[in-house]
Formats: structure tokens, sequence, C-alpha cells
């Protein structure tokens, strides 16, 4: 039995509500909702409406962070309608980061049991899942030909679906497809996506799948027999594909009862992580697969029973025995009991392994442990010798130097930030932490364990953090709340004069990764907004958008919205060159003649046009249209005066004023 810690969310309908689905609740750190929402709809095996049957799935995506996950989602019926009186489909979601499976080994049925025993999903903190071990000997006994069939095809790296199994409980489908996965080395698993139910009609990612009939996507259909017989034919391809294909499959049946359990024992070990896009990963799990497996090592010998030994003796060498986790849970069960005699021989035990280091799995159960402790401590016992000598040992024992945000967030919890009369372990370690040398913690590891401390000691951080360690910390924090002080503070030097934030924003992709982290829709835009501003400078330029838009590796649709609400006059030429150019470098296209001939007509449509040399011809026209122009003219004032006095008025003006020039003319006459 082991323990992870899981993200997690639900995806569906609220009771009677006429919204279509979305996540309607969901852990906060360090994945958004938006993060959720992506990766559910990524993974869709097929439309939303409600099944009879549950369906269990897995996915697998990269975080903002650059970290790996793993996750597994149940969809089922609801027992509410929506506002039109449908039945619809919840979805529950919980993720674990890739880096924690491989130390417990933890299957696709293990880890749905866990989440199936959890119940109720907590609020917004992750979710603690009891997982039992890896059971080579189970998995083994559900190893089928198709099983074999379906691990061998999945090396091609396209998709497999499975038909005709309709009447199998979901179960079972989520058995065979841990058995199949089982019969591949276990890194393979971060990048595997299935599924034990999948819509035909519905293109999705999931890579093995169940299905009534074979999605058009999927390359391989196995039929589903009930003797579990199938063979590899007509696999598409090179030669050389085909050839160690087939010859996988051809391996996997020479491994029959306790010699499959320690074959799934032995790819169980391989945990370095593999892709099915890489076509030499695949070529190396046949080579693995030939290897010799290793020998059971043989029994020992019965050695002659050793003499009693004193009782101090006896402590020591059963101290000196256990595991590191052991040790710990020792000590914290003195604690429980304040056995200050028994304290005193554990703490100097779990010092001296600390003093010599401990292996990382090790570290990762510890870390484990410390983080779902009860065990909380009045504060007239903080200054007790043995506390105030344990703490830093423990310390000593969870991280390593530098200490990561990641290290930290395994350890502590969101509500440990609340102050009460007793402190718990976590707190006391944070506490710790706070009082290393700064070179012991990383620039964001320390705006974590300030954020911790209080918000007047963040501030005080952040005012003395130089402009470089802060904008790595920004990049580096998994949590939300310091992300956003961190950036708030990153915008309040950038629009400073005498801050160089401006360059190193340009250097570091204008905050594209930890805003996208922090924010969403339109209060995402602002902060772009701020940014771009910021860098613009004043009077902002064209010249200055161009540099900003260029620096940008990939520039997202949010960041293009903002760049164009910022942009300074006469700027759109400058937009459309970089959004055409970011479009033309995502697909590709980047020095191909279309991205060359792309480039080259931007450049042209930006060009000024000149003004053509007029011809003899065209100054004759240009005169006649000045002559035109001056009964034009009289046209118009006499338009502006008849809409001033009136037509009527106007008349006897003009009548008024022929009359008198008849008068002037009559008089010059004579």
């Amino acid at each position: 039995m082991s323990t992870v810690r899981a993200q997690w969310a639900i995806h569906g309908k609220l009771d009677r509500s006429w919204e279509e689905y979305a996540v309607i609740d969901s852990s906060h750190e360090p994945l958004a909702r938006s993060d959720f929402t992506r990766i559910i709809d990524l993974f869709k095996s097929g439309t939303m409406e409600a099944h009879e049957q549950t369906k269990v799935g897995t996915s697998y995506f990269t975080g903002a962070d650059g970290q790996s996950w793993v996750g597994l989602s149940r969809q089922s019926e609801s027992d509410s309608r929506d506002g039109l009186g449908r039945i619809f489909a919840i979805t529950e979601f919980v993720c674990v980061p890739w880096r924690e499976l491989p130390a417990s080994r933890v299957s696709y049925r293990a880890l749905y049991d866990a989440l199936n025993k959890r119940g109720g999903l907590p609020g917004p903190q992750p979710v603690i899942l009891e997982v039992a071990g890896y059971d080579a000997a189970y998995l083994a006994g559900k190893v089928t030909d198709i099983a074999r069939a379906a691990a061998a095809l999945l090396l091609t790296g396209e998709h497999v679906c499975v038909v005709g199994a309709d009447h199998l409980d979901f179960r079972e489908r989520l058995d065979f497809l841990d058995a199949a996965a089982a019969l591949l080395p276990y890194g393979f698993r971060r990048e595997l996506a299935v599924s034990t139910w999948t819509s035909s009609s519905t293109r999705h990612r999931i890579r093995l799948s169940f299905a009534e009939v074979a999605p058009p996507d999927s390359t391989f259909k196995l039929q589903w027999r009930p003797d579990g017989s199938a063979r590899v034919h007509d696999v598409p391809g090179s030669e050389r594909i085909r050839s160690y294909v087939m010859q996988y499959e051809e391996t996997l049946r020479g491994y029959q009862g306790q010699a499959m359990t320690n074959l799934i024992g032995f790819l169980a070990g391989q945990i370095e992580p593999r892709s099915f896009e890489k076509p030499e990963d695949c070529r190396s799990a046949l080579s693995l697969l030939r290897e010799p497996l290793p020998e059971p090592q043989p029994k020992p010998r019965p050695q002659p029973l050793p003499k009693p030994l004193e009782p101090a003796v006896r402590d020591q060498h059963t101290m000196s025995a256990k595991s590191p986790v052991q040790l710990l849970e020792d000590v914290l069960d003195a604690f429980r009991r304040w056995d200050r005699p028994r304290l005193g021989q554990l703490i100097l035990r779990l010092r001296e392994l600390a003093d010599a280091g401990i292996p990382d799995p090790d570290r990762l159960s510890c870390r484990q442990l410390v983080r779902t402790s009860r065990l909380r401590f009045q504060s007239y016992r903080l200054n007790l010798p043995e506390l105030q000598s344990f703490v830093p040992s423990l310390v000593n024992l969870l991280f390593t130097a530098p200490v990561q945000t990641g290290d930290i967030m395994e350890v502590i919890l969101p509500e440990d930030k609340e102050r009460r009369p007793t402190l718990n372990l976590r707190q006391l370690v944070c506490e710790e932490l706070a009082l290393l040398p700064g070179d012991q913690l990383s620039p964001a590891a320390k705006l974590l364990v300030a954020d911790f401390s209080g918000r007047k000691q963040l501030q005080s951080m952040l005012s003395e953090m130089a402009d470089e360690k802060l904008m790595e910390a920004a990049y580096e924090l998994q949590s939300e709340v310091p992300t956003r002080i961190a950036v708030d503070e990153i915008i309040r030097r950038l629009f400073q004069e005498k801050s160089n934030m401006i360059d190193i924003v340009g250097q570091s992709n204008y905050l594209l990764r930890p805003i996208r982290f922090i924010a969403s829709g339109e209060e995402r835009i602002r902060y772009y907004r701020n940014v771009i501003n910021a860098c613009l400078g004043s009077p902002p330029r064209p010249e200055g958008l161009e540099t900003i838009l260029r620096q940008v590796s990939e520039i997202p649709e949010d960041f293009r919205a903002a760049a164009v609400l910022e942009a300074p006059p006469r700027s759109s030429s400058v937009l459309l060159t970089a959004i055409v150019m970011d479009d033309v470098r995502r697909q590709g296209l980047e020095g191909t003649p279309t991205g060359i001939a792309i480039d080259d007509r931007l450049s042209r449509m930006a060009t000024p046009a000149t003004e053509p040399t007029q011809t003899d011809e065209q100054t004759d026209d240009q005169d006649d249209d000045q002559d035109d122009e001056k009964p034009r003219r009289l046209n118009r004032v006499r338009n502006t005066l008849e809409g001033l006095f009136g037509v009527r008025f106007f008349g006897i003006l003009v009548f008024v004023f022929a009359i008198a020039m008849t008068v002037v003319l009559v008089v010059r006459l004579r």
C-alpha cells in the first residue's frame, strides 16, 4: 500500500442547470480550472451523453511548469437532470505527477479502486489516495493472447481498438487494459491513454480502447473472443516494423505461469520515460524483452540462532535495521506518547541518517508521511530540546539543497497558513526552512516559504529580491498566491524607469507562463495589456510592438488580443505580419517555399505605395476637373444659403440683387 497525492476535478452539470458541460469543481493548486477543462476535453472518449456503463479512462499531459502528469477519469450517469429534464454524465478526474508513480508502480486498476474507495472528493486541497501495490501475479493472470497482440501493436505508435466486448463489465475491460500495459516497460505509461469505452463516431486521442465499432482513426482492430485467442496479422508500415512487432508478440508467448509473473515484475522496474512516438524506444522494448530475467535469489541456509542481546544493544540493533520511513514513524509515535527516554535515541539515529543521506524514494515516502501527519505541538513544548533537535534533522532528511518549490509542495498543505494555538509538524518544517541560508533555497522556494510565514514576510522578501531572481521565482512557483504577488511586483517594476526589468521580461517570453497559471479570460488579457503597455514605453511606437511580438516564441490568442488593444497608431501591418508569421512557424512552414512567399508578400504589403508620374493627358484632365470645380462651388454656396434662409427668402434675395445690378449698369451707361 502506498500513498499518492492527486489533484482532482468534477466535470458535468449542476442539477436543473441550463449550462453546457463544464468543470464544476476542482482542486486549486498547482493546476487551475482552465487546465482541467483543457485536459478533459482533450481526452474525451466521445460525446458527453450519459452511458449505461461506467467509463474509465487514463490521460497524460504536461503542466505549465513542464511537469508530466498521468490522469484517470471515471464517467457515470448522474442521479440528477439538467434544465431540459435529461440525464447527464458526471466525470470524476484525478491526476498524479508522473514522478510519484514509478516509486510505487501504480496500476490503473489500483488507482481506480483507490478513487472508488475514497468516495467524495475534498475541498480545494488535493486528495490523498491509498493505492494498493503493483500485483504482478494478478496482472499475469489477466494476460491473454489478445493482450499480447495489443501490447505488440502499440509499439507501432498507432491506435488499437478492441471490438465485440460489449457484454464485459467495465472492470474486466480495465483489467485487460492494465494487463496489456503491463506487457510493456513501465515507462510507456507516461504517454499511454486507454479507455474502457469510446464512441465509434468520434475522433479521439485514446491509444488503446474498447468500442462497438472501431473508430475511423484506429489503425488496428482486435476482435474479442471468449477464449482470448488472437494473432497479429497485416501490420502496416515497413518490413522492419512488422518484423519487431511480430517478434515481440512471439517472445511474449514464450512466458507462461510464474515466468509471466516474473516478466511483468521485471518490466515494472523499467521506469525510464518512453514514448510511442520514438521508434528507438519501441525497438529497445524488444531488446529488453529478450534479456535474461534476473534469477530469483536462493533462500539462505538456516543459521544458528544468536544469543539474546542486552536491552540497550537490542534497541540499537533494531533502530539500525529500520528504513528511514519506519524510523520516522517511530519518532512521531514517541512524540505522541511523549516517551522522552526513547525520543533521544530515535532522534540521534534520525540525525545520523539525515547527515549520511537517503535514497530519493525513501525521501519521497518521508515527505508523504509528514504531509499526512496529524501530530500537533503545544506552544509550551516548542522550546524543549527534543523538538529543537528533531526539526532541523527532519528538514535535512526531507530536502536537499537547493530546495525547490516542488519539494516543499510535497510536504505542506494550503491550510497550513492558518495559525492556531498549536502548530502541526508541517508548520514547524516551514519555519525551519525560513531559517536556512539564502543559497539553500531557490528563489521561488524563498517566496513560497515567506508566503506561509505571512503576507508581511512575503512583501519584505519581494522588495529585497533582485529582478533576475524575481523572474526566476515567478516561473518556478507552483502556488497561485505567491505567483500572483510575484507577477504583480514584476509589473510594478516594469513601470519604473530605473528598473532593468523590461529587458528581463523580454528574454523571459513576456510572462506568458506565470500569467497563464494565475489568470484566465479577461483577467489574463488585462495582465498581458499591462506587460505590453509597460514594455512599449511612452510614447508607444509601432517598432516597439514589433520587437515584443518578434520575441514571443508562440503568440497565444489572448496575448494577440492584448497586443491589438495596446497597439499604437499605424501598427496594423506590424500586427498582421507578426500573427501570420507566428502561424507559419506553428505549421512548420518557416523556410519552405510557401513560408518564404508569405513573408515576401507581407513585406510588399507593408511597403508604402509610391505616387505615379503624371502624363500630359492626366494634367489636362486635372485642369478640366479644376474648371468643372467652379460651378460646383457656386452650387454648394447656393445650397448652403437655401439651407440657412429657406428657398423663398433666397429667391427674394436674388431678385433684389438683380435689380441692384441693373440700376448700377444703367448708371454706368449714362
